[in-house]
């Protein structure tokens, strides 16, 4: 991957799924320094540590599937996740939106590149809606 983006035959590198303790590792020994590393991230599992190691070194933290409440994902804090939808929903009347298009404008606040999956067009939609409205400060930390 090194010797491709040394002739430019790529943009950039990318990895994924990643610890921050990877991601140190991959810093010390490698030439080219990643710039995304894709995550799990979603309201249950934020992977904290990674995302606020790739924000203080340059990397992207990528979130795929930033909205999955399924219940394997979520087999040990379904709790969690029944509560970040209740409260993310509540914040979401404020602004006419739904709890994904706030969990979503949340990731773009908090510096988190999101990638949410939909086969239906109207979500899809959706998902895209999310730049007309901006979560207060205190919102953020409410979903934090």
């Amino acid at each position: 991957m090194e010797d491709l983006y040394k002739e430019g035959k790529l943009r950039a590198a990318a990895v994924a799924n990643f610890t921050a303790e990877q991601l140190q590792f991959l810093l010390d020994n490698a030439s080219v320094a990643p710039a995304v590393d894709q995550i799990r991230c979603n309201p249950a599992i934020r992977n904290r540590e990674t995302v606020d190691f790739c924000k203080s070194n340059g990397i992207l933290p990528m979130a795929h599937s930033p909205m999955n409440f399924s219940l394997a994902a979520m087999k040990n804090a379904p709790e969690v996740a029944a509560e970040y939808k209740a409260l993310a929903g509540r914040i979401g009347e404020r602004y006419g939106k739904s709890w994904g298009q706030v969990l979503l404008r949340w990731d773009i606040q908090h510096g988190i590149c999101a990638i949410p999956k939909s086969h239906s067009p109207e979500r899809q939609r959706q998902n895209i809606d999310i730049f007309d409205f901006e979560l207060s400060p205190e919102e953020m930390a409410m979903l934090y």
